[in-house]
């Protein structure tokens, strides 16, 4: 009796097993949106201490009754920068975002093209759709941006 038990933890053990293999076969492909998503959060994250630290440090300089400097200030309000030193507006910001949503949204469109007569082709199809419905978000942002001016 408890070696039958044993045999059928060890099968329910097994065919766990072979469940997830199955399904990260089927799916090992949102390691990367799901990456991308940790990479986001913890941009947000980090943007959220370094906005934190500036403002400290421009509190310290109020309170000595010292100008901040205006780098202090940038940073403080969130203005991303190139590596070149050259200033990303918003409105270019999410230019540069429809170009890439476009261009990944033509890349899966075109492949769902290619392959569906296939079982798997409406996987192509939805992200297709979806990454061009963010390329249609991102240019009307550019198009008509927000009151503060961006």
């Amino acid at each position: 009796m408890a070696t039958q038990a044993r045999l059928d933890i060890a099968r329910g053990a097994q065919e766990a097993f072979m469940e997830f293999e199955s399904l990260f076969r089927h799916f090992w492909w949102l390691i990367f949106p799901f990456f991308g998503m940790f990479m986001g959060i913890l941009a947000m994250i980090t943007s959220t201490w370094r906005s934190r630290q500036a403002m400290g440090l421009i509190k310290s300089y109020v309170e000595q009754g010292k100008d901040p400097p205006p780098e202090l200030l940038r940073i403080a309000s969130g203005e991303s920068e190139y590596a070149g030193g050259q200033r990303l507006s918003g409105k270019h910001s999410f230019a540069w975002t429809f170009v890439v949503f476009a261009a990944v949204s033509l890349g899966f469109m075109t492949a769902y093209s290619m392959v569906r007569f296939e079982q798997y082709a409406f996987a192509f199809l939805m992200v297709g759709v979806m990454m061009g419905v963010m390329a249609l978000g991102a240019l009307l942002m550019a198009l008509f941006p927000n009151r503060s001016g961006e």
